[in-house]
């Protein structure tokens, strides 16, 4: 059955109309892999290695429902609901223990919608962090899941304790009214703002987000900044960004520079450092060389400065994508990771340094994993 008619049939049967566009996707990614300091602790150094299966390890997976009504006059009427997926075992949605305890199906993307040519598009809802979006988007590989800048500064530093997920904390955000401009003299803005959902307290918990966007002739150049209030609006996160990719011929190179800062220590929503201030600059390398049509070649360098614990993480992912298809990739990946702590404290702040989207810990030392893999977009 054609999977915009099984979308439309299920919101029928939901909704009681069908809708004038709906559609089912997704991506699943499944690979082999061997890593190193794979163990459950990070406050040592860890000896042990896994070999095995691991889920997302290139794109993550996940399954969601999008669709759109023509309002006329250029105007369309837009939705999307996302989830988590395991390629491993089949289970979707937030399946981590919870209190109160609850499920969500749809823990990634929950937003609707407004969009036009000439005015632009306007989302609500639950949605990707708008810097982590910056980050990943500018990549000189494309889109990935391990070995990103991106990822290892959210999870390290802006890890959001009310997304209630372990897997996707901070990366994904609610409570967003996100404005994204039409083109304009080849730049582009976009402006956002969270609401923190607090009777008497409207500003805690509350953000703010605004990026531009250039693009032409192979050069994009983003800059964005971002401040996210914590849930007692004593203090707040503040995220900036520049970047830039350049693509010519078969090659693609890019850079960029992030930086994570707050005044003093955070309140208990940021729970990866909520005994300290954040100061925190990283920077980002990336190469792709397009060896054959079907043939991607690609490498990646990230660092990090934390200027509160006095240590420097860093990161190197080699990377090779063969596309078999349209919609299937096999892929193999080398990734290096070293937290640079020496102690115990250091090590307990710095989760999110590991390598293979979590395949071990940020611990003290050196992680490297190899993974052989094969995903699918639908």
């Amino acid at each position: 059955m054609n999977k915009k008619i099984l979308a439309a049939a299920v919101l029928a049967v939901v909704s009681g109309s069908a809708m004038a566009d709906a559609q089912i996707y997704g991506i699943l990614d499944f690979s082999g892999i061997s890593s190193s300091n794979a163990g459950s602790t990070s406050s040592v150094q860890n000896t042990q290695s896994l070999t095995g299966v691991a889920d997302g390890t290139w794109l993550p997976s996940l399954w969601g429902m999008k669709g759109s009504e023509d309002l006329g006059d250029g105007m369309k009427a837009i939705f999307q609901l996302e989830s988590n997926m395991s390629a491993i075992n089949g289970t979707a949605g937030d399946t981590t223990t919870q209190t109160p305890a609850t499920y969500r199906l749809f823990d990634r993307f929950a937003t609707v919608g407004l969009s036009s040519n000439e005015m632009g598009t306007i989302r609500f809802g639950q949605m990707l962090d708008p810097t982590f979006l910056e980050s990943v988007v500018e990549q000189a590989r494309g889109v990935t899941h391990s070995g990103n800048l991106g990822l290892k500064m959210i999870l390290t530093y802006g890890n959001d304790a009310s997304a209630t997920s372990s897997s996707i904390a901070g990366v994904m955000s609610s409570n967003w009214i996100m404005y994204n401009s039409p083109k304009i003299s080849d730049v582009t803005v976009d402006v956002g703002y969270k609401s923190g959902n607090a009777a008497g307290a409207q500003s805690n918990s509350s953000g703010t987000f605004l990026a531009a966007h250039y693009v032409k002739n192979g050069l994009t150049v983003n800059v964005s900044t971002q401040n996210q209030n914590d849930s007692n609006n004593q203090n707040k996160l503040t995220k900036n960004l520049v970047g830039a990719m350049y693509t010519f011929g078969d090659w693609t190179v890019e850079g960029q520079w992030q930086s994570y800062r707050s005044a003093n220590a955070l309140g208990s929503t940021f729970v990866n450092n909520s005994s300290q201030k954040i100061d925190a600059t990283g920077t980002q390398f990336g190469v792709a060389y397009n060896l054959t049509p079907k043939l991607q070649l690609s490498a990646q360098y990230d660092a990090v400065n934390d200027n509160t614990l006095n240590v420097r993480p860093t990161d190197l992912t080699i990377g090779a994508n063969y596309a078999l298809g349209s919609h299937t990739h096999l892929y193999a990946l080398y990734e290096n990771a070293q937290s640079g702590a020496i102690n115990a404290t250091q090590a307990a702040c710095l989760t999110g340094w590991s390598v293979l989207y979590g395949q071990g810990k940020g611990g003290i030392g050196t992680q490297s994993a190899v993974a052989l893999g094969i995903n699918h977009v639908f």
